[in-house]
């Protein structure tokens, strides 16, 4: 498992700042490994180590005292701070208020100068009085990290952040969204710009829209007072002829079964995210707490993104051929 962050600490007297650190980043999305005592087994030092490789970022707590023991070689914080320096990975000093530079440190011979050097890098002091700046200061001097905040839970947002993080778009990354019948999509200006930008890209692009033998029941405990909707006919025709334009790499599909909520997924080879919204039936306003973002190692995302690959090998069809069906006055 990869993670955003390798939390180093002294053990002795830096797990409350560590745990502190730890439920700040995994409440913005983040994960982060910890070396905790009861997962000290087998050749734990090795462990230690192909983790440490398999990670973009190390936050080193600093407590007081906590380097004071750096010049011994068998040492587990020196281990790890050398492990993370010697292989690329971006190291983020994390003082606590009362940690102090031990005395004649930067002259002591036994100290590698990877560490002894940490002392003339910026680093970041943790005060409980101000812990929000400095999470935030923590999480701006991540590399390579996606954050999780209110705005990616907005769908434009999300699939630009995603396809960005996850490589820029390109063939590399792909696109897969499946709704009532994505209006906003193709008439938002907003949407529609960072649709444009990824299809243009050659980002494949997978639409699944839902039937419209079922939506309009659906979607009819969803209608907003005196706002005038398209026919979802007329939707999936729209969506066609938007896949026309990019051929190749954007397709469309409608299910056969219902789609009972809103997702969408972007995704590489090795990971994804997850936005999910379930429908309010009965409102026209969905709350904030019925939308999610899912990552690539929680069940939900693995769930959600099981779901659509299913249905969109087995229960959907082309969309010329489900507007045929529909038009025909023919269940779909």
């Amino acid at each position: 498992m990869k993670y955003d962050a390798f939390i180093s600490y002294r053990r002795s007297n830096g797990y409350g700042s560590a745990m502190v650190v730890l439920e700040s980043l995994r409440k913005v999305g983040l994960e982060c490994f910890v070396d905790l005592e009861y997962r000290r087994h087998g050749n734990f030092e090795e462990h230690l180590k192909d983790t440490i490789l398999q990670t973009k970022n190390m936050i080193l707590i600093l407590s007081e005292g906590s380097l004071d023991t750096c010049w011994d070689e068998k040492d587990y914080v020196r281990k790890e701070i050398l492990t993370a320096a010697g292989n690329g990975v971006n190291i983020i000093p994390v003082t606590e208020p009362d940690f102090r530079w031990p005395e004649g440190f930067s002259e002591n011979p036994a100290v590698p100068k990877e560490i002894s050097g940490l002392k003339t890098e910026q680093w970041i002091v943790l005060d409980k009085n101000s812990k929000e700046y400095s999470i935030g200061e923590i999480i701006r001097s991540m590399k390579n990290v996606f954050v999780i905040d209110e705005n990616t839970r907005k769908s434009a947002l999300f699939v630009d952040r995603c396809a960005e993080y996850l490589g820029g778009g390109g063939e590399s990354c792909r696109i897969d969204m499946a709704f009532h019948a994505g209006a906003e999509w193709i008439t938002d200006s907003e949407k529609l710009e960072i649709l444009n930008k990824y299809a243009d890209r050659k980002t494949p692009i997978r639409i699944l829209l839902n039937p419209t033998a079922a939506v309009g029941e659906i979607c009819s405990h969803m209608a907003q007072p005196r706002r005038k909707y398209s026919g979802f006919e007329e939707r999936i025709e729209a969506w066609g002829e938007y896949a026309g334009e990019f051929p190749g790499n954007v397709t469309v599909r409608v299910a056969m079964l219902p789609i009972l909520h809103r997702s969408i997924l972007v995704r590489n080879a090795e990971e994804g995210y997850a936005n999910v919204r379930h429908y309010a039936y009965g409102k026209y306003v969905t709350k904030e707490d019925a939308r999610y973002v899912f990552r690539p190692h929680d069940s939900e995302y693995r769930f959600y993104a099981d779901e659509f690959d299913y249905m969109w090998e087995n229960i959907s069809a082309d969309w010329k051929e489900a507007l045929e069906t529909i038009r025909k006055k023919e269940n779909f």
